[in-house]
């Protein structure tokens, strides 16, 4: 698959005789609204014959390299309702990683399965997770030490305590 990375896979993709639009639709050379179909991880994608290759292109990359602008230069695009086939420009925006995952934990679109809190915490412990780099912590205070926060302080900004300028949070 190829990945769509900037303006010039529009400028491909419309030289080629599709249309976007900025509702989520890619419209066909003969003007009929393609179906796409949906990928093992939920996203809307369509396999379009351009300048005689075959690519595939996820909707809500190619709708947000169209129609929003990124001047930070952002890598990610973020559907703002966490529904991954809404792809109406107006629910999509540009984000990083960290704001990304965040707002995935944040909305419970992402969750930490069973398995893999068992083989990280014990009964007496609240596992930790570091949103912006995925790493489970078995408890704040290993998290604090592997950090070099202050355990004190770090477990008032989980708790709700303190304000939380972190990217922990429990899982």
């Amino acid at each position: 698959m190829r990945k769509e990375n900037g303006p010039n896979i529009i400028d491909e993709i419309e030289s080629s005789g599709y249309k976007i639009t900025d509702c989520g639709n890619v419209i066909t050379k003969s003007g009929n609204i393609m179906a796409g179909a949906i990928d093992q991880k939920g996203y809307k994608r369509y396999c379009l014959m351009v300048n005689n290759k075959q690519i595939t292109v996820k909707s809500h990359r190619i709708i947000a390299i169209k129609f929003l602008p990124n001047p930070e230069n952002k890598p990610q695009v973020n559907h703002i309702n966490g529904n991954k086939v809404d792809n109406r420009v107006e629910n999509l925006e540009w984000v990083t990683n960290k704001e990304n995952s965040r707002h995935s934990w944040s909305n419970g679109l992402s969750s930490v399965s069973q398995k893999t809190i068992n083989a990280v915490s014990d009964s007496n412990s609240k596992l930790v997770i570091d949103l912006s780099t995925g790493i489970f912590y078995k408890n704040p205070k290993i998290a604090a030490e592997s950090l070099g926060l202050n355990y004190h302080t770090l477990r008032g900004r989980l708790n709700g305590n303190k304000p939380n300028n972190t990217n922990l949070i429990y899982c």
